[in-house]
């Protein structure tokens, strides 16, 4: 992992990490509708997304794509940031409205969600409890 990933990946951790204490220190996790079941689903969600899916798909991805498009490596590595944001970061979060939309209006893809909206009260740390097969069609998940 070079320096500049590696900071990406500890400043993201670190917003997730402050939002969580941010939503600790208003008292959102001392909700009684929040049970110890909730901590162990979603801990297991995080740990399969960070540790498995994630590493797996980025492989298979980088791996098909050096092989179907060879001169796409860094293709937008000389780009400044804001550049590289409105390329990659836009497009990725509009695909990933309509996916969750759609997950809500078509029959077949709502098997897929339904996890995410189990919990009775939503807090930051059920950002990532998901079916291991909707993160797997989401657009985004194999190139970000």
């Amino acid at each position: 992992m070079h320096a500049d990933e590696l900071s990406s990946t500890l400043l993201v951790a670190g917003v997730f990490i402050a939002i969580a204490l941010i939503e600790f220190s208003l008292g959102l996790y001392r909700s009684k509708k929040r049970f110890g079941r909730d901590w162990v689903i979603d801990l297991i969600s995080l740990a399969q997304l960070a540790l498995i899916l994630k590493p797996a798909a980025l492989f298979l991805s980088l791996t098909i794509a050096s092989y179907v498009w060879p001169e796409g490596r860094g293709i937008l590595s000389g780009l400044p940031f804001w550049a590289a944001f409105l390329i990659v970061f836009i497009p990725d979060d509009f695909m990933h409205y309509w996916y969750h939309r759609f997950a809500h209006q078509w029959d077949w893809m709502w098997p897929m969600h339904r996890t995410h909206h189990t919990p009775e009260q939503y807090q930051v740390t059920i950002a990532f409890r998901e079916n291991w097969s909707w993160l797997f069609f989401m657009p985004g998940f194999w190139w970000i």
